[in-house]
């Protein structure tokens, strides 16, 4: 992807996102679940994703453009 010609949008950025987490659960095994907030269901305009490590703790990542 060549981010001087392509605008970089929310969406591409969560999906960037979810391939490093996966890629890094897949190194050391500490992410269990990584899930959008679109696939939860939650009521927001934003995206975002839901991380859920292997101890259980769940964290929210809120992906908002800021300009």
């Amino acid at each position: 992807m060549n981010t001087t010609t392509e605008r970089l949008t929310e969406q591409k950025i969560q999906d960037y996102l979810v391939e490093v987490l996966d890629w890094a659960s897949n190194e050391d095994g500490m992410v269990k679940i990584i899930d959008t907030f679109e696939e939860l269901g939650m009521m927001t305009n934003n995206k975002g994703l839901v991380i859920t490590m292997q101890d259980g703790t769940r964290f929210q990542l809120i992906i908002a453009k800021s300009r």
